[in-house]
């Protein structure tokens, strides 16, 4: 994921797949040449478990074959992003005040280090990126542009202090903490905490 325009007007993030999806397609394919030619020489087993491998990396192709786009246009404050797959696509537009927080998700496992940014509104988390792509300090480095962009500049003071709460092993209080936010429903506030204990 990348910033590809930054200026007082217009925040612009894309994510590319990258030659993963790519990759995979093409093993996919190789595995289904190789089945159609040898179909009569090998075994039963053997085409039963490389026809689940070709299947397993079409399914891998489309899962990771996801661009995506946010726009944060300062001018008329509204976030405006779309999101493109093998087959599908969506769109949405919302105003800055529908996002309620801006999170940073760790990804599996803790040793990995990679990172990816959220939006937390009204309606839910959508990431910014399906995968995580970016190191922990690129990731604090986007969260942060981007609660100044949405005006979330007292979300820092607000996080800083349910930190503060977790590191007490008070997680309810941190919820509540969360909860008291305008907008802010009570399972929004469990993820969140939830965010923050894995960051």
């Amino acid at each position: 994921m990348r910033i590809v325009e930054d200026t007082s007007e217009c925040l612009r993030t894309e994510h590319d797949p990258g030659p993963l999806p790519g990759a995979l397609v093409s093993a996919a394919f190789l595995i289904a040449i190789a089945l159609a030619v040898f179909y009569t020489a090998l075994p039963a087993v053997v085409i039963l478990l490389a026809g689940l491998l070709a299947a397993a990396l079409g399914v891998g192709a489309w899962t990771q074959a996801v661009r995506t786009r946010f726009e944060f246009d300062t001018t008329k404050a509204r976030l405006r992003w779309w999101g493109r797959g093998l087959g599908w696509g969506r769109n949405a537009e919302l105003p800055f005040n529908a996002v309620r927080q801006v999170a940073i998700q760790m990804g599996p496992g803790r040793r990995s280090g990679r990172a990816r940014v959220c939006l937390i509104t009204r309606e839910g988390t959508e990431p910014l990126a399906r995968d995580f792509s970016l190191s922990r300090s690129e990731a604090l480095e986007l969260a942060a542009r981007l609660r100044s962009r949405l005006g979330l500049e007292d979300a820092e003071a607000l996080e800083a202090r349910v930190r503060q709460l977790l590191e007490r092993g008070s997680d309810e209080d941190a919820i509540a903490a969360l909860r008291a936010q305008p907008g802010l429903t009570s399972d929004q506030a469990r993820e969140l905490v939830r965010h923050l204990k894995e960051s």
